[in-house]
């Protein structure tokens, strides 16, 4: 091949862009590409200032930075403590200080801008992520005005601290004061964990708690008061100390170190327990912790979020297809109600995980929300929200429904897509969520939307999917004129066929997802999701079986005009077993749907698997001679075949027998099993057909004649056009009762039996001019008879 220079050579037609202008198209890429980059690189510029959630190995604070050029300065709660930084490249440097420590960090803000990760003392890590400038701390915590003020605004506080919420640290931690006054900053921190860890270890009611506070204007208050706590079963008693400042706030007194150390491990040893760690691994199922997952998970929803919600109810009332179909819709009404008839704090909740009576939260006229123990399938016990709640759990909303919710929870957002719908018609009429006939207005809306919308996309798959088939199997009008235009009329057919299970499947998906999302009562939603599922899985069976039949007939009528390897039989056969595979996959989903143990069916099969082989050994030995007809194919469709003295010719061969049709147009059927035993005579795939004649010619011809008769029935037999030249004899055989007999075999190339008449037909019909040209005649039967005169003796013979 010659290479052209640069100068000479063109570029192809389709690239037509003259040289001269790519160097151009080159340059502004790249000016494209560094406008990219530039505005990346200033998307991800360290701008640190704001305000920081904040974390290192024992504890956490709400970081606040303020950025001058390279210069930063901040404070962070609780500490009091202050940081001043620098700029050093891509990292931040600086020195961080509180009462009684100081010492060095570094940190590195990550592409994003909206986390870093960092050390402090170069040992351990201080690591922090962006608050929203438009966000304040989350959750409102209460106030001081009481003791009982106090502990709610401590614990709601230290709950929200140790489920990540650093901001709440600037609320609870004002209220604490520390008994003979802190050493340092180290010293409070751990007096602040280990009191936390001995009001967490406990259980009680925050409303129980003095309200001294409250009622000033009736009682002369003092300036200290004491609330017991203790763990839950145990004899253990803590006394929580409140003390009244001047400014009338009443702030919670935390004892000295060894003191707290001392009432923890009274604590861990009462429940039997090593250490706080220990008992966090313990109660890790039980009802508070239940609880907890359940608000934490509907609170921040993500992928992750769903699984722990199913895993907090019971849905064992919901078949297992519904279940994760429905978790959504019961969380949101659950999630409702709890955040309407009060205030949860986990230190109210029973924590024993060994406990046996159910913890009610909740009790109304129409219900009771409580969490008990179920047994999973491992045979471990998880508490989870009652079968019998979630049941009840739409009831309690419409009467609760009219209820503010708890202003420290703020506004809740649905994770369903009822509440998400419901939300948004109520947005647009407050009439649409109006209750009429069962269900609300906008349900009934969405009912008929959802059918009108499921029709219409039925339609459109119908057409496409008849118009896509068609085109791939070559079927157009002209089509139906060709040789094979019956075969193409059925295909036809066929594809026609496919618009019912289409239907039926769109219109049940369409439907079974609806009833999930729409929020109908429990009866009706498990019924309609059952039916809807029900009838979704046997249109999609339907349709399924439908296109293997589509399928099937094409590569029959395509094996119909070749002589490959995927014939009628191999398309035949494999069809059956897709069909069945597809029937018995269908039964299977649809027993799953409506909560059949059809697992134990297929393990009852295993054990009694000796008496269903004695059964189904016939079954069994069809479907195996089948598999050994398909693996030797001694024959194909339309072939005559020859076998227990029997012939006919073959029209379908199933999983369990063989269609024949006899020389008498009778239909017979063949087992599988018996047909691969028997000897098969397959007179369909001769490339050859023998004939074979017997010429009698009369006794007075003369030698002479007999042998040229036989050379000239030798050359007339050469002559024919379908004679197989090779191998054939002609000659004298033997003295017949009214001829001498003249032998004739050989094989005319055809390949089926009508070829075979007309070549029979064309070599007789020469063999006659033959015998006429050789001066010869056929015999015919005659008999000679002697007769004797009885008087004369005279024989006499009459021919």
């Amino acid at each position: 091949m010659t290479v052209l220079p640069m100068s000479t050579r063109r570029l192809p037609f389709h690239s037509t862009l003259p040289i001269r202008y790519s160097g151009r198209l080159v340059v502004l890429l790249l000016i494209q590409l560094f406008v990219i980059f530039a505005s990346t690189a200033q998307a991800t510029d360290n701008d640190w200032t704001g305000r920081w959630n904040t974390v290192w190995a024992s504890g956490a604070v709400l970081l606040t930075l303020s950025q001058d050029g390279d210069l930063i300065s901040g404070t962070y709660e609780p500490g009091e403590g202050k940081v001043n930084a620098w700029l050093d490249g891509e990292l931040l440097r600086g020195r961080w200080s509180q009462s009684g420590a100081a010492g060095q960090f570094v940190f590195s803000m990550a592409r994003d801008g909206q986390s870093f990760a960092g050390r402090y003392d170069d040992d351990a890590y201080w690591n922090g992520k962006r608050v929203p400038e438009n966000s304040a701390t989350s959750i409102n915590y209460g106030s001081s005005v009481s003791p009982q003020a106090s502990l709610r605004t401590v614990v709601n506080g230290m709950n929200a601290s140790a489920a990540g919420d650093v901001a709440s640290a600037l609320l609870w931690d004002q209220l604490l004061s520390y008994k003979g006054g802190a050493n340092d900053a180290r010293d409070r921190n751990q007096r602040r964990e280990i009191f936390w860890q001995i009001i967490d270890l406990s259980t009680f009611n925050v409303t129980d708690a003095p309200t001294s506070g409250a009622v000033a204007q009736r009682q002369q208050e003092t300036p200290e008061t004491a609330f017991m706590v203790s763990p839950a079963g145990s004899r253990e008693r803590y006394k929580l100390v409140f003390e009244k400042t001047g400014d009338g706030r009443w702030l919670m007194l935390v004892d000295t170190l060894e003191q707290l150390h001392r009432v923890r491990q009274r604590f861990l040893e009462s429940l039997g327990t090593e250490s706080y760690a220990a008992r966090l691994l313990e109660r890790a199922q039980s009802p508070r912790e239940a609880m907890r997952r359940f608000i934490v998970a509907t609170g921040n929803w993500s992928g992750s979020s769903e699984e722990i919600v199913v895993n907090s109810l019971d849905l064992s009332f919901l078949p297992e297809s519904l279940q994760t179909l429905e978790a959504p819709l019961y969380a949101d009404y659950l999630r409702q109600v709890i955040s309407r008839v009060g205030d949860v704090h986990w230190q109210g909740i029973p924590d024993n995980p060994r406990q046996l009576q159910p913890y009610v939260h909740y009790r109304h006229p129409v219900g009771a929300i409580e969490i008990v123990p179920v047994v999973n399938e491992e045979g471990a016990t998880e508490w989870r929200f009652s079968s019998r709640t979630l049941r009840q759990i739409d009831s309690i909303y419409d009467a609760t429904q009219g209820l503010p919710l708890v202003s420290r929870l703020g506004d809740i957002k649905p994770v369903s897509e009822f509440f998400r719908l419901r939300e948004w018609f109520s947005q647009r009429s407050p009439a649409l969520i109006k209750r009429s006939v069962l269900l609300e207005n906008w349900q009934w809306l969405a009912i008929v939307a959802v059918l009108m919308l499921a029709v219409a996309v039925a339609r459109i798959i119908n057409w496409l999917v008849s118009y896509v088939v068609s085109r791939l199997l070559g079927l157009t009008a002209d089509s139906l004129d060709t040789n094979h235009g019956m075969d193409n009329v059925q295909l036809q057919r066929d594809i026609k066929r496919l618009r019912i299970p289409i239907s039926m499947a769109v219109i049940g998906t369409a439907s079974f997802f609806a009833v999930g999302k729409l929020g109908l009562p429990d009866e009706t939603a498990i019924a309609l999701g059952q039916t809807t599922a029900i009838a979704a899985v046997i249109g999609l069976g339907f349709l399924a079986l439908r296109f293997v039949t589509i399928v099937g007939h094409h590569f029959a009528r395509q094996a119909a005009r070749t002589d490959s390897y995927v014939d009628e039989i191999v398309a035949s056969l494999i069809m059956g077993l897709v069909k069945l595979m597809i029937i018995v996959t269908t039964f299977m989903v649809m027993a799953d749907v409506v909560g059949l143990p059809y697992e134990g069916v297929i393990a009852g099969l295993g054990v009694g698997g000796i008496a269903i082989a004695i059964a189904a050994r016939e079954t069994v030995s069809n479907f195996i001679g089948a598999a050994t007809l398909l693996a030797d194919r001694p024959f194909k469709r339309g072939e005559v075949v020859e076998t227990a003295g029997i012939r006919a010719r073959v029209l379908d061969v199933g999983l369990r027998s063989t269609k024949l049709r006899c020389h008498d147009d009778t239909i017979l059927m063949v087992p599988n099993a018996l047909l691969a035993n028997e000897v098969i005579i397959n007179r369909g795939i001769r490339k050859r057909r023998q004939i074979f004649l017997t010429i009698g010619l009369t006794y007075n011809t003369p030698r002479e004649k007999l042998d040229a008769f036989v050379d000239n029935l030798r050359e007339t037999w050469l002559q024919q056009e379908r004679a197989d030249k090779a191998e054939h004899y002609i000659g004298l055989k033997n003295f017949g009762a009214s001829s001498i007999d003249i032998v004739f075999w050989g094989y005319a190339v055809v390949s089926n039996r009508a070829e075979q008449f007309v070549a029979e037909n064309a070599f007789i019909g020469d063999i006659v001019d033959c015998a006429k040209r050789s001066g010869v005649e056929f015999a015919f039967p005659t008999r000679t008879v002697h007769m004797v005169h009885e008087d004369s003796g005279i024989q006499v013979d009459n021919i």
